[in-house]
């Protein structure tokens, strides 16, 4: 891709002003289904890696924990205490200070609790960046590290971090969305294969009772909670900004086996939802875009 060219062309969607200012300009692949690119953490750990916008800590394997700089004392009894801060080299841009654990990974990618990837790249190795992810035309753009706010074009709400239930981690939510007329906070999560999710606190308060009993089938999520059903039925309109995201959307409500978030956030937004889109974050200035191709 010629990255000017066709950034100045194609970006006025959403963080124009930073068109020109892409340390990295990379094709999008696909890992089972879940976004990654080609990328190095560490001293050399290197190969595709998953972009999980939904979890705090990047992850390697156990056998590379060395080269990320996580040891023996990071871990008590077999329990990961802290995380190392390495970097991450994604063509040319450079990210530092990248929050890293090893853990068996391998282990996870056997039992297709985890995708095919080397290991995993979250929201926070892109902090006070601009981290683009284009469905449309396949590719991921990060941004140089932002020193000053840049102009967010509709559709564009706020970003928050917010634990994933009270004792949780921190975990990216959305405002913007809207269920069926009604707005509705959201977990960002491109490592969620489904389209939206309800968590229980929230399925009275949307009007949702009915539905949800009725929602008797189920799909299968291998890679959200170590591998959880969740209950499906649909919505009448999904949007971002009143924009339309999906109509008679694919519905789904939480299973015992489904993590809830304590009732502090509404859902969860996953990739069926972004598969057409230019998905955003700004992870400076807490800014979030979802814009159609």
């Amino acid at each position: 891709m010629k990255i000017l060219a066709l950034a100045t062309a194609f970006l006025g969607v959403a963080f124009a002003a930073q068109a020109q200012n892409w340390a990295a300009d990379v094709p999008l692949l696909s890992c089972d289904g879940i976004p990654c690119i080609d990328a190095m953490l560490g001293n050399g750990v290197t190969g595709r890696m998953m972009i999980d916008s939904g979890d705090l800590i990047s992850v390697v394997d156990s056998k590379d924990g060395a080269a990320i700089g996580f040891g023996p004392d990071d871990m008590k009894d077999g329990q990961i205490v802290k995380a190392a801060h390495t970097t991450a080299t994604v063509a040319g841009a450079r990210l530092d200070n990248v929050p890293a654990v090893a853990f068996p990974l391998d282990a996870d990618i056997a039992k297709t609790e985890m995708p095919h990837v080397r290991g995993s790249l979250t929201y926070t190795a892109f902090k006070d960046r601009i981290l683009q992810i284009d469905f449309v035309r396949r590719r991921v753009r990060i941004s140089a590290v932002l020193a000053a706010p840049v102009p967010c074009a509709a559709p564009c709400a706020d970003l928050h971090l917010i634990t994933f239930g009270k004792q949780g981690p921190n975990i990216l939510v959305a405002d913007g969305f809207a269920l069926n007329g009604q707005p509705i906070t959201a977990q960002i999560d491109t490592a969620y294969t489904g389209s939206l999710l309800i968590y229980d606190a929230s399925v009275d308060k949307l009007g949702l009772a009915d539905l949800s009993k009725a929602a008797a089938k189920s799909d299968r999520f291998a890679f959200t909670d170590g591998g959880v059903d969740m209950r499906k039925s649909t919505a009448q309109s999904v949007t971002f900004g009143g924009q339309p995201l999906a109509a008679n959307a694919t519905l789904y409500f939480a299973t015992p086996g489904v993590h809830q978030p304590d009732a502090l956030f509404d859902g969860t937004v996953g990739l069926v939802l972004m598969q057409d889109k230019i998905v955003t974050f700004d992870l400076h200035d807490m800014k979030f875009a979802m814009a159609a191709g």
